[in-house]
């Protein structure tokens, strides 16, 4: 299949503003328990809980990063990350109702295993007939930290 790269442009995430409430709940409840942790004796809990707390709030006011996808002929160019075909394992387009169409890449990496990629901007088609060429189509479910991050906001 030769044709010229397929690029797009996509955020990381989706950049949800948040009202006061959010972040005194989020120290509310990190404080709690980690007053609970040290009642019970766990200060090194406390410090994970506090650090945790800290690090949710720094990571809900940061802008989302944008990244230059391509598909190749060698594989999926992501910024200037490599994933060459033969290290991705299975993909999938994930339709959504109310937001954009995501790719899911399974691949053999142990740093990133899989990878969701929002479609703004990008016939869903398109994407599909370049990967079916080169990987296996595979039905992709959301895992655990995914919902997770999706339950949060994030």
């Amino acid at each position: 299949m030769e044709q010229g790269p397929l690029t797009w442009k996509t955020t990381e995430r989706n950049i949800k503003t948040r009202k006061p409430d959010w972040y005194w709940v989020l120290g509310i409840f990190g404080t709690a328990l980690a007053v609970a942790s040290i009642l019970f004796g766990n200060i090194l809990f406390a410090i994970v809980i506090i650090t945790g707390a800290v690090a949710l709030g720094l990571a809900s006011v940061g802008a989302a990063n944008e990244y230059q996808i391509s598909l190749t002929n060698r594989g999926v160019l992501i910024d200037s990350t490599l994933f060459p075909y033969e290290n991705i394992v299975s993909f999938c387009v994930l339709e959504y109702e109310d937001e954009h169409p995501v790719l899911s890449l399974r691949t053999k990496s142990i740093f990133a295993p899989q990878l969701s990629i929002p479609l703004i901007g990008v016939d869903p088609f398109e994407i599909y007939e370049v990967l079916d060429y080169y990987v296996q189509e595979e039905a992709h479910e959301e895992g655990l930290l995914d919902r997770l991050v999706d339950f949060l906001g994030f």
